[in-house]
């Protein structure tokens, strides 16, 4: 599903003679009109597959200058960005300021890219704020005119590399992780300071990662039509995976995309995966594994002041049933012990029946 492309900058970053990191940014915005089908396609479907990761701003000890950025020209009212090339032309300044930093000076120069765009998500507009940094890429060319070859400079908009993307109503709302961003391996020098530049920081509460998992495979299933059963299976497969990279691999953190094709062989349906963790459960490309909180991948738990409930998920509808008019459980095949001393409770008539 593409989105509607409101607001878009090009700066160049480009390194002087001395080395120095320069942004420059377009007199006006670019004319969003005037974009391609394919181009709007593209950047509005951008932020997909491996490699992605989750986060938020920094707060400690001073609030990113990415967001503060973000703060000073944002209308709540309208849901829109006043003053959109000021605005990008500062990120691009602050982009190559910390390009002009450390070890950073090493970093290649290229092009940022800012977009802001909205999607219709069954009717609720959703707005996101798109920055993306591209390396001009040495290519080959034939002339028309002599039929010979020629260098050139292009750039790659087929795959992302260096990038984030902040989901405005998340930001708005103060929700957790609103920012998906990928800082690709091929990138150099520039994808450490690239997360700086965005001032943001990726969530380690593992716990709150593994239960987020487990929702994301069942939300998968439900809108893949897999059968009840098949849902059981697979969470439990999904233990085993994890628990097999923790115990034998010593990995604290389980590759997302890996799993994927692990639960969800048919290549569309691990796609669809990826997309609903990353985008809606806001899981990284890796996720951290709380063991204890994958023990309920195939077991149902809760409790309440008088009792506390523990069962297999593979029994339900075997041993365990649910009525879902009365919203009751009944138990079959209950153990003796526990036969015995529910009846030592039991008033001498209800031992009886009677």
């Amino acid at each position: 599903m593409d989105g509607t492309i409101h607001n878009l900058i090009i700066s160049s970053i480009k390194r002087d003679n001395k080395n120095t990191a320069i942004s420059k940014t377009r007199d006006e915005e670019n004319d969003v009109t005037k974009l391609s089908e394919n181009v709007t396609t593209k950047l509005t479907t951008l932020f997909k597959g491996g490699g992605m990761k989750v986060g938020e701003f920094v707060k400690e000890p001073e609030e990113s200058a990415f967001s503060n950025l973000m703060k000073g020209s944002f209308k709540h009212d309208d849901m829109l960005f006043e003053g959109y090339r000021l605005l990008s032309s500062r990120f691009a300044e602050l982009l190559a300021r910390k390009l002009n930093k450390a070890q950073a000076v090493n970093a290649r120069d290229g092009f940022l890219i800012t977009y802001y765009y909205s999607q219709d998500f069954d009717g609720e507009e959703v707005c996101y704020l798109c920055t993306v940094f591209l390396h001009r890429i040495d290519g080959t060319d034939i002339n028309d005119k002599d039929l010979t070859f020629e260098d050139i400079e292009r750039i790659n908009l087929d795959s992302l590399n260096l990038g984030a993307k902040i989901c405005i109503n998340d930001w708005v709302d103060g929700a957790p992780r609103p920012i998906s961003f990928k800082l690709g391996k091929g990138t150099g020098d520039v994808r450490r300071y690239f997360q700086d530049f965005l001032g943001c920081t990726e969530p380690s509460d593992y716990k709150a990662d593994t239960n987020l998992l487990k929702d994301a495979i069942t939300e998968t299933c439900k809108r893949l039509g897999v059968k009840p059963e098949m849902v059981s299976a697979l969470c439990e497969s999904a233990q085993a995976y994890c628990n097999d990279r923790v115990k034998n691999y010593d990995e604290e953190r389980v590759s997302l995309e890996c799993l994927s094709k692990h639960l969800f062989p048919d290549e569309s349906d691990c796609d669809q995966f990826l997309d609903i963790a990353h985008n809606e459960f806001k899981l990284s490309d890796t996720v951290g594994i709380d063991r204890v909180t994958l023990r309920t991948f195939s077991r149902i738990q809760g409790e309440n002041k008088d009792y506390k409930l523990s069962f297999s998920t593979g029994a339900i509808n075997k041993s365990i049933f649910f009525d879902r008019a009365h919203k009751t459980l009944t138990f079959k095949n209950l153990p003796q012990d526990v036969l015995d001393d529910v009846l030592a409770y039991l008033p001498p008539a209800e031992k009886k029946g009677g």
